[in-house]
């Protein structure tokens, strides 16, 4: 049986893994890296954990004479055989030392390239080595008598078993495949059929497996755990149940049919072909499918032929590499080859193969495997003159005071893109090693990104209509155009004055660039735009709520995380970390619409977890964010009172439509973290219309303190950010309540 590690289950957290490394060793000036190296790394940022204890403290926590007992170390050597499974990375001289190949170099640029397109040339490539993964492999020692592609032998076993398989059927039949030909596979599948039609037969199998190979069910049942991530990351395998399929409708009504050794339910969970699984399903028919295996004992000339055919096939450009293939190849072929270099190639032939790579790159005008450096790339960009003032609202472009009406600016940093490292940075070191799950996507949808010019731009198909990125833009160039949020450099290129830099000249330009900016918010617009929010929201499934709510957070100038999916070291989907610590249950609408006892319950045992399991602070405060309020009869009030009144425990409940309204509120009224954290730290329950009505009284308390008391306000330090506001207390008061009985009648406890 194919025995495969699972440390981590997400693609992106491998991709950052490797970026981290191969900062590292660039940084370093190192030609290789070892176990402690990557340990050190990754520590640093939060993806390995031990005894508790995250960050830099885990490698101590962890350490031990012994290397097997380390558990640090040997979730480094998981990931490393991950890593160099893929082709990452590779074992320079010995089994405990790497290095990064330019296949991780280039997997490792992802996250510096804003360019969309890059971006997912760049998923395709590891999607494909990902398939390409065979036993023998010539990096891992281990599986040497096998000639199998597992997750390929998936894909190609489909249309022989009913065009579905399970969980269970992938560890117990296809993991323990010792050859994929054509017969193999046609006898595993007749082996599948044959338990889905005999009672017991799939147990007996299962049994026999286990005894034979001497391994427990439940180490067993890991071994799906990042091929099937895996596949769904990459759109080659889709999650369903068997209801969805009319043709397996018998499934539910034949006694004598099973699935995993047991009648099917409705719920039953099986796996089918995606998009790109179907459509590798196609490509495969007109390809000749090579392993290790069965080139292992041929030249090296040979296996670094099949290596760069089989990459100029993957790009379909061997048409214009032909005749550099056949100058340097005698055994060169028409043949179309599914492989990938880094699996089928020895440790030593690598860096051969790296070099005619680069020879071919030249020769033949290519860029195969070539990073980016968008350092030196130039940006178009456009500025007005020092000191301008614009005026900036939800539905139309912004003006300078000479009445020029502009749009995006181009600017850098590309702040609706990500956040900056600066932003991202906390100013206790323990706080910033908490994990976090792809911390720099402004958008959570990926709604935003770049075109081949370096120009943003929005996909409004994708929108969810959150504020973010409009609250993100410093200069009110993001607004409703027709109904729809855009992004667009028309006006701004008609209008103002166009420079050309680097990205190093850009972002010194716009720092420069002093300005005031005066944002209006139409009510009415607002109410539109989160009740369209209200009903885009309801869809979102957990990867992408999860980071709505943590950015949403960030808008407030809280620093917020998410946690990663698997990590059994912290209790909480989000945190805030800065200026004070609260962890946060959140609940999905595909998952809970309405937030209900039980994540009350969690978010009291977050708060208990966060205090005894990590000592970051006493009697901490523990949110829960939903998409509606419960009913105040409910259960849950009697949880939060009880939790107070014996705890001292503060539980907050936070509709993400609350989230959204104060994030749009703030471009107008430019909120401080003090009135946020009066918000935080003044509410036990929901933020519901008495929370935000004391969050409005205090918000114009302190501004008649900084009009009447001037320099002696106690929020004076403030007093440039919300220079020329000047509200009627009671008149202010009475409309944001209006305003707010609105939103809150769309999230309240329906009767």
């Amino acid at each position: 049986m194919i025995r495969l590690p699972n440390p981590k289950s997400d693609i992106q957290e491998y991709i950052k893994i490797i970026a981290v490394i191969n900062a590292y060793v660039e940084q370093n000036n190192l030609t290789n890296f070892n176990f402690d190296d990557i340990s050190k790394n990754l520590t640093q940022i939060g993806n390995i954990s031990s005894q508790k204890a995250f960050g830099s403290k885990a490698m101590a926590a962890s350490f031990r004479d012994d290397k097997s007992l380390d558990a640090v170390f040997n979730q480094s050597k998981a990931l490393s055989e991950v890593l160099r499974l893929l082709g990452l990375i590779i074992s320079d001289s010995n089994q405990h030392t790497f290095r990064i190949t330019q296949f991780g170099k280039y997997a490792a640029s992802y996250l510096a390239t804003p360019k969309e397109y890059l971006k997912k040339q760049i998923l395709e490539l590891i999607s494909h080595a990902y398939l390409n993964i065979n036993y023998k492999h010539p990096q891992i020692i281990a599986n040497d008598t096998i000639s199998v592609k597992p997750f390929l032998a998936t894909l190609l076993i489909l249309p022989k078993i009913e065009n579905f398989i399970t969980k269970n059927e992938f560890n117990y039949f296809i993991l323990t495949l010792e050859s994929d030909t054509d017969k193999a596979l046609s006898d595993t599948a007749t082996e599948i059929l044959k338990a889905r039609t005999t009672k017991g037969y799939f147990q007996q199998h299962k049994d026999s497996i286990l005894n034979n190979r001497n391994i427990s069910e439940n180490t067993a049942s890991n071994y799906t755990r990042i091929p099937i991530a895996f596949f769904k990351s990459f759109g080659l395998l889709q999650k369903s149940t068997i209801k969805d399929h009319v043709d397996l409708k018998s499934y539910l009504t034949d006694k004598t049919k099973f699935i995993d050794g047991v009648n099917a339910a409705k719920s039953t969970e099986i796996y089918i072909a995606d998009t790109e699984g179907v459509a590798l399903q196609t490509k495969l028919l007109t390809s000749q499918n090579i392993k290790f295996k069965d080139i292992e004992n041929r030249t090296k000339e040979y296996r670094l032929f099949i290596a760069l055919k089989s990459l100029t096939d993957f790009y379909n450009i061997s048409e214009d590499a032909k005749p550099f293939l056949r100058a340097k190849f005698e055994n060169y072929s028409d043949n179309n080859l599914f492989a990938f270099p880094y699996q089928i190639l020895k440790g030593e032939e690598i860096e051969d193969f790296e070099v005619i790579l680069t020879e071919i790159n030249n020769q033949c005008n290519l860029s195969l495997l070539q990073t980016v450096d968008n350092q030196d790339e130039e940006i178009e960009f456009y500025v007005f003159d020092k000191g301008s003032e614009i005026s900036a609202s939800l539905d139309h472009f912004p003006k300078l005071k000479t009445d020029i009406s502009f749009d995006c600016l181009n600017c850098r940093p590309a702040k609706c893109y990500e956040y900056s490292t600066e932003e991202l940075k906390c100013v206790n070191p323990v706080l910033q090693e908490i994990p976090d799950k792809n911390p720099q996507q402004v958008c959570p949808v990926g709604a935003i990104s770049f075109d081949n010019q370096l120009f943003p731009q929005l996909n409004y198909s994708k929108c969810l209509d959150c504020g973010i990125c409009i609250a993100r833009c410093d200069y009110g160039a993001i607004n409703y155009q027709n109904e729809e949020l855009i992004i667009s450099q028309t006006l701004s290129k008609q209008n103002l004055k166009t420079e050309k830099a680097n990205l190093a000249d850009a972002k010194k330009c716009f720092s420069e660039l002093e300005f005031t900016l005066k944002y209006t918010v139409d009510n009415d617009l607002m109410l539109e735009i989160l009740s369209k929010f209200f009903k885009k929201v309801q869809k979102l499934k957990q990867d992408d709520f999860y980071p709505l709510v943590r950015n949403l957070l960030r808008s407030l100038d809280l620093k917020a995380k998410v946690g990663k999916s698997g990590d059994t070291q912290w209790r909480y989907d989000a945190i805030v970390v800065e200026p004070f610590v609260m962890p946060i249950e959140i609940k999905s609408p595909t998952e809970d619409s309405f937030i209900n006892p039980n994540s009350i319950r969690q978010a009291i045992e977050n708060s208990i977890t966060i205090e005894a399991s990590h000592s970051l602070v006493k009697k901490a405060i523990s949110g829960v964010v939903a998409l509606m309020y419960s009913n105040k009869r409910s259960a849950a009030e009697d949880m939060l009172k009880d939790a107070n009144d014996l705890h001292n425990m503060r539980i907050l409940l936070i509709s993400v439509v609350v989230l959204a309204y104060l994030n749009l509120k703030d471009l107008e009224n430019k909120f401080t973290i003090k009135d946020i954290e009066f918000l935080f730290n003044n509410t036990i329950g929901s933020f519901d219309n008495i929370a935000i009505r004391e969050f409005w009284i205090n918000y114009l308390a302190r501004r008649e303190e900084l009009e009447a008391l001037d320099s002696k306000a106690s929020y004076y330090a403030i007093k440039d950010k919300v220079s020329n506001q000047s509200f009627e207390f009671q008149e202010k008061l009475k409309q944001e309540f209006e305003v707010f009985e609105r939103v809150f009648n769309l999230i309240k406890a329906k009767k």
